[in-house]
């Protein structure tokens, strides 16, 4: 979901509210808009991908841009002169990124996971996260994994130190404009990594407002969510297995072995029968 439209939404509708919720967050668009508006002083944000929930505690985290300056300076100063003794492995790796960009992609990691201060080094994994997925030999405008056509990927030679630096400045302006908007404002920001679908830890009537873009019905052929974030999510570090299962146990991910279900939706199910009638499997 666009900013703009969390952002009109919450100002058309969500006037004098002071809680407000995303229950399917993803990367934290409606909790950053909350931020921006002068009433809210709570909000919550729920999310199954581990990945999205990183990007969402880096954006809604007010850091000195200072810092982050100071950090990508040392990151761009050690890189050339670092060694390092074992690049980063995992399953299909030399399928998805060229041998030089492993290396590379290796020795900003340990970089990043050098820095001390939690909140920083977040900041950067999200900045790696972003160059990972364009040095790498996917196809960047789809949001399923494929791999370049051999001719594509014959010329293709990504610089990834250049490619790191250029997010990271991208995201340390933004991270500016944020922070010298909202370091002297208090908001609670609660991110809970639970399911929707289950019953959540939030208490019940204690949300004003909610705001979502919840995930399409069937993400095999629309967005594969988990897939789209694997190979981030495999040089950061995250369980695969937990990653893997993410489109699956997302909404739409597991076709239902008949039409009955206990939402209570006269609605939902007046529409189950009418899309039935024209495409059972469908339904």
């Amino acid at each position: 979901m666009i900013p703009q439209i969390a952002r009109r939404l919450i100002k058309e509708f969500g006037v004098g509210c002071n809680v407000i919720i995303d229950p399917f967050m993803g990367s934290g668009t409606t909790l950053v808009e909350s931020m921006l508006t002068d009433s809210v002083s709570k909000v919550y944000g729920i999310e199954i991908n581990p990945l999205a929930i990183l990007i969402a505690k880096v954006k809604t985290e007010m850091i000195n841009p200072l810092k982050l300056n100071k950090a990508l300076s040392k990151i761009r100063g050690s890189f050339s002169s670092l060694k390092i003794k074992q690049k980063t492995d995992f399953y299909n790796i030399d399928f998805w990124f060229k041998e030089n960009v492993i290396i590379d992609l290796s020795k900003l990691k340990l970089l990043i996971d050098s820095i001390k201060e939690e909140n920083i080094r977040d900041f950067f994994k999200i900045c790696f996260s972003e160059t990972a997925r364009f040095v790498s030999n996917t196809r960047n405008g789809e949001f399923k994994l494929y791999r370049m056509k051999f001719e594509k990927l014959e010329n293709f030679k990504p610089n990834t130190l250049e490619k790191f630096v250029k997010v990271s400045d991208k995201n340390i302006k933004n991270m500016t404009l944020f922070y010298n908007k909202l370091k002297n404002k208090k908001i609670e920001i609660s991110i809970l990594k639970q399911d929707t679908k289950s019953k959540i830890s939030i208490p019940d009537e204690s949300c004003d407002f909610l705001v979502t873009s919840p995930p399409y019905g069937d993400s095999k052929t629309t967005v594969a969510y988990g897939q789209f974030s694997r190979l981030s999510s495999q040089w950061l570090n995250f369980d695969y297995n937990e990653i893997k299962s993410v489109d699956k146990e997302g909404l739409g991910g597991r076709p239902s072995l008949n039409l009955t279900n206990n939402l209570n939706s006269q609605v939902l199910n007046d529409i189950i029968k009418q899309i039935s009638s024209i495409d059972q499997k469908r339904a």
